[in-house]
């Protein structure tokens, strides 16, 4: 009786989960790759708000991602942008040249990510870039976030060079666009617990009968 009652305090404690639980995302298909950024929980390493991007190869070869940028076109200004996991660093107020390769220019809304030489990502899989940012908030409905990357078909080679600044380099994937999330997806963590409750509810109703 008491493992049970303890299930359906599991239950009511998943059904008032924050709707900072529920993640809302974007996604962008490119030539056999897709971006997916999404927007989570408050935390990270800035204490403000992580947004999350994970790009998947299905194009049949390896690509090199040169670097990204992003940002929340309906925000307010950042204060600042931290890469907490993934290859590379991030910078705020910064954008993306997707013909270059390169983070460059001013932009207060933006955050860049610069991988170095290119960080590479197999086909048949995914790499994961989770960013920090303070004076942003989270992603949701209703919010338009832009996108610049570029991936290349090697990692770039010699001193300094990036992108396209390699000759022997070719595209795969140069993006600038826009996307408005309007779905919002419950977290595993969420699912779990709104599971785990609506079993043990089910075992007292039963025992009631």
């Amino acid at each position: 009786m008491r493992i049970t009652k303890m299930l359906l305090l599991v239950a009511l404690v998943a059904l008032l989960v924050p709707t900072s639980m529920w993640a809302d995302s974007v996604v962008w298909n490119s030539n056999g790759f897709t971006f997916t950024v999404t927007g989570v929980a408050p935390g990270g390493s800035l204490g403000g708000f992580q947004t999350t991007l994970v790009v998947t190869n299905a194009s049949g070869s390896t690509g090199w991602i040169q670097g990204f940028a992003m940002k929340d076109m309906t925000t307010t200004a950042l204060t600042g942008a931290v890469l907490d996991s993934g290859p590379g660093t991030a910078t705020a107020h910064v954008g993306f040249n997707n013909g270059s390769g390169n983070c460059s220019g001013t932009d207060p809304y933006a955050f860049c990510v610069d991988t170095g030489l290119g960080a590479s990502v197999a086909n048949n899989s995914s790499l994961t870039f989770i960013i920090s940012l303070a004076g942003a908030t989270s992603l949701t409905n209703g919010s338009i976030w832009h996108l610049q990357t570029l991936v290349t078909d090697r990692q770039c080679a010699g001193t300094g060079c990036t992108g396209k600044d390699d000759k022997n380099t070719k595209t795969l994937v140069a993006i600038s666009a826009t996307g408005t999330p309007t779905t919002e997806t419950p977290e595993p963590a969420s699912l779990t617990l709104l599971g785990a409750g609506l079993v043990g509810l089910a075992g007292l109703l039963r025992r009631k009968k």
